[in-house]
Formats: structure tokens, C-alpha cells, sequence
């Protein structure tokens, strides 16, 4: 093959990459402007928090303070800046939000006032006047970012302000499918395989409406994402200096995005300690002396750089127990969470369950799903006891990592979830689905790879994927014109 031949071809793959791409950035911006502003979930909070983050840059925070502020359904009551409640009042947002059956008016005027004109042109304070906050006290990357978005458009009205806020979002979300595809590519998949593959990344529908709205979870899916690339390159390029760079950047991002992003610290002494056994085993010195620097750069930045209140949060140290064993609230716990309702509500939440997560795909379509992903179970077990498996297939190390992931991720999130309960004895955190989406990437690799093992040949397994990511677009489509619209909209 000529280099002129070689450039044909490696631009004839780029070009279905950069379509995917417009895509996703076409369906995020849609989404951004067709989900109501204030009703992604927590976005009320998510926007104030980055609008305080900005307005703390410019001046002294107020001295007035008052007790611990209390949970109403009154969004007026909420200490946040005049601004936010009042925008919030004036769409509807106690009206809309877990009211399925409510949209919001569209009148240019109504009766009380609420106007668009009104809600753009106004004068009201846009920092917070009372303290403590309802804002978030989460310290995390994604308020940082966005409260530089909203000191550059300081002069816009408050949607304008929104609208690029959330456009953060798809930009991170865009960052993510570029993750996907670059992961497929080191996991020796060809251009086309690996379009393919990250297609199911940017066409899954929750991992779309996240990428939508102002929050802090996109970030920290980035984060996973960026980790699994890290370690993906790691084990298909050997201990390196760069791949490590990748592993420890990825681990910091995912704790100062939010609180699981502790796992990927986890994650990351599991990673260097097998490295490291591997490479003493086989007496490699410079893999070797790579591995031990790894081991002592991450034990020196935990110490010094990680605060330690992350950890003390997220054990939630420091409360007392509302049951009489550690075994009475376990037991409780697991009553609760882990019969068949709460685990589907949870793939509900994770594949399609939008706004307030108060309207849903169909429940036949989760099963569909859910019935999918028991066969691709089965295969991957297959595929562990097969000792010659098929070589289009990711090697058996790169899938027990992805099992890995998302167990402890899952085991993370649910420990949380019980050590608020053990406190409180209600459930008040829960396991929604998107919770789990910083998995993503891991998730969908280990469903394709099961499904794969059951197919004869590379080229069946390619239409795998091209149905695969034939049918999720039409689950986005699906989800925007029969889900989200009818709800906010008719």
C-alpha cells in the first residue's frame, strides 16, 4: 500500500468519526434546549452553586447568617441567589418538577406576570444573601469550570447563562465518546470497529440527557472514562511513564469531581499492585523501577494533595447509628434495595428515565434490554473458561478490569447509600441509574464482548454493533420526540 493510499484510508475513517461527533453534538444541543432549564435533576442547586463559585471571585461573601436552612417545596424559600429563586418560580419549577401530568405555560404573558421578558431583563441579586447555603458543598472541577463560563457571560441574560453552562456539558460529554473510540482503538480494533463502538457510548439516551444539563456527574464520567483509556493503554503498551501520567490525572479528576471518584484511587493501587508483581515476577528493571515510582507519586499526592474530608464524607464518619447492629441495618438495607423493584427501577433510571426521572421508557423496553444483557452474561462466562478465545474479541485481562470497575463502583455508590440509611433509617440517597453511567464505557464493552463470544466470525460481530447502535439512536429518538417533549410540552 502506497502512503497516498495510506492517507485515503485513514481520512475514509476519520470521516465517520467527525459525523459521529457532529451528531452527538447536534443531539446534546437539542436536549439542551428542549429539557426545561431547573429540571434536569438537582439542577437548581448545580446552577447555583456555579453562580455562587463566580459571584465568590468578585466580592466578600455576605455576613449575614442564620441557622441551617430547611427542605420546603417552596423553591422561594431556598437560599440561593434572588436570581436563581426567582427564575425558578417563575417557570413553574415546584409546579413541573415530579408532576407528570403538569408542563409548563408558554404564554407570552400569564396572568401573575411570569414572562420571559421579565426573567431576562431583570435586576435581581445574583449572589446569595443568607448563609449557610442551600448550594452544594460538594468541591468539585465542573463548578470551576462552569463558574468561569459564568463570569465571561456575566453581561447575558440568565438562559443565555444556562444554555452555555449546560454546553459545558455536551462538551464534556463529546470528550467522553472521543474516549470511547480511542479505547476501541487500543484495544487493537480496526477505525471503522471502533466508530462503531463508540456510537453506543454516544447514543446510549441517559448518557445524552446527562450530558444535557448542568451537573457534576458528566464530569466525573469523563473522569472513569479517561481512567479506562489509561488502563486499557497500559496493559496494551506495557508500564509506561505516559500511561501512568494518564492513570494518576484520571484518579485526581475523578476525586474532585465527586465523591466516587474515591474508587478510582482504588482502582489504581489494584492496577500498579499487579503491575508490579508482573514485572518482579519477570524481572524487568525498568518496567519494575516504572511500577514502584507509580506506587510512590500516588502515596505522596493522596497525603498531600486529596482533602481529607473526601474520605471522612464519603465513610460518613461521625454519625450515629439509628439501629442496634451493624447486622439489623444491613439486613434493613438490603430489604429495601435489593429486591426486584429497586434493581429495576435502578436499569430504568440508567437506560432511559428522564427530566426528575419522573418519565420513563416503557418497562417493556428495559426488559428487552435487561434480557440482552443476561446473554451477554452467560457469554462472558463461557468466554473466561475458553483458553483459546476469538482474537477480535478484547484479551480476558481488559474484561476482568471492566468487571472490576463496575463492581466497585456499585459496591461504592450502595455503601454510601447504606451508611445514610444506617444514620437516618430512610433512603434518602438511593442508587438512581446515572449514578453508574461513569461506567459507561467498561459496561458497554463487557455486554458486546459476551454477546461477541456467541458469534462465528469478526464479520458477525460487526453487525452486532451496527444493530446495536442502529437501535440506541433510535431509542434518542424515541426518547426526545415520545418521552421527553409529550412531558414538558403536550
Amino acid at each position: 500500500m502506497t502512503s497516498e493510499q495510506a492517507d485515503q484510508k485513514v481520512t475514509k475513517w476519520w470521516l465517520p468519526l467527525a459525523l459521529l461527533v457532529l451528531v452527538f453534538l447536534v443531539l446534546g444541543t437539542c436536549q439542551t434546549l428542549i429539557i426545561p432549564f431547573f429540571q434536569g435533576p438537582d439542577e437548581q442547586v448545580h446552577y447555583a452553586t456555579v453562580q455562587n463559585w463566580a459571584e465568590s471571585r468578585e466580592m466578600a461573601q455576605p455576613a449575614a447568617s442564620r441557622p441551617e436552612p430547611t427542605q420546603s417545596d417552596d423553591i422561594q424559600t431556598y437560599r440561593f441567589s434572588e436570581e436563581v429563586r426567582e427564575t425558578a418560580h417563575r417557570m413553574q419549577f415546584d409546579e413541573i418538577k415530579w408532576q407528570g401530568t403538569n408542563t409548563q405555560r408558554f404564554a407570552t404573558k400569564s396572568r401573575d406576570g411570569e414572562n420571559e421578558g421579565e426573567i431576562r431583563s431583570n435586576a435581581w441579586h445574583r449572589s446569595i444573601d443568607v448563609y449557610p447555603t442551600n448550594a452544594s458543598g460538594t468541591w468539585s472541577l465542573y463548578y470551576l469550570l462552569g463558574s468561569g463560563i459564568e463570569l465571561l457571560s456575566s453581561t447575558l441574560p440568565i438562559f443565555d447563562r444556562m444554555f452555555l453552562v449546560r454546553f459545558l456539558s455536551v462538551v464534556i460529554g463529546m470528550l467522553t465518546v472521543l474516549l470511547a473510540y480511542t479505547t476501541a482503538r487500543k484495544l487493537s480494533w480496526s477505525p471503522g470497529i471502533a466508530t462503531i463502538f463508540a456510537s453506543l457510548i454516544a447514543f446510549q439516551p441517559m448518557f445524552i440527557a446527562t450530558s444535557a444539563v448542568i451537573n457534576i456527574d458528566i464530569l466525573l464520567i469523563f473522569s472513569f472514562s479517561l481512567f479506562f483509556y489509561g488502563a486499557v493503554r497500559w496493559f496494551a503498551d506495557g508500564a509506561s511513564l505516559p500511561s501512568g501520567g494518564i492513570l494518576l490525572f484520571a484518579t485526581f479528576l475523578g476525586i474532585f469531581a465527586k465523591g466516587p471518584g474515591i474508587v478510582l484511587l482504588g482502582l489504581l493501587l489494584i492496577l500498579f499492585t499487579v503491575s508490579f508483581y508482573q514485572q518482579f515476577r519477570t524481572i524487568c528493571r525498568e518496567r519494575l523501577f516504572t511500577c514502584f515510582l507509580g506506587f510512590f507519586v500516588v502515596t505522596i499526592l493522596v497525603f498531600i494533595f486529596i482533602p481529607p474530608d473526601i474520605l471522612a464524607n464519603f465513610l460518613h464518619l461521625g454519625t450515629t447509628s439509628v439501629f442496634s447492629t451493624p447486622l439489623a441495618s444491613l439486613s434493613a438495607y438490603i430489604e429495601k434495595t435489593l429486591s426486584a423493584g429497586p434493581i429495576l427501577w435502578t436499569a430504568v433510571s440508567y437506560w432511559g428515565s428522564f427530566g426528575w426521572l419522573d418519565n420513563s421508557f416503557p418497562r417493556s423496553f428495559i426488559h428487552i434490554i435487561l434480557t440482552i444483557e443476561t446473554v451477554a452474561v452467560f457469554g462472558l462466562l463461557w468466554f473466561c473458561f475458553d483458553k483459546n478465545p476469538p482474537r477480535f474479541l478484547p484479551k480476558k485481562r481488559i474484561l476482568i478490569l471492566a468487571v472490576l470497575s463496575v463492581t466497585l463502583l456499585q459496591l461504592a455508590i450502595r455503601f454510601f447509600d447504606w451508611r445514610v440509611f444506617d444514620a437516618t433509617g430512610e433512603i434518602l440517597i438511593g442508587t438512581p441509574g446515572r449514578y453508574f453511567l461513569p461506567n459507561i464505557i467498561p459496561h458497554l464493552l463487557l455486554v458486546v464482548s459476551g454477546l461477541g463470544y456467541l458469534l462465528p466470525t469478526p464479520c458477525a460481530f460487526r453487525r452486532l454493533l451496527l444493530i446495536f447502535s442502529a437501535s440506541l439512536f433510535s431509542l434518542v429518538i424515541y426518547a426526545t420526540w415520545f418521552v421527553i417533549v409529550p412531558r414538558y410540552y403536550l
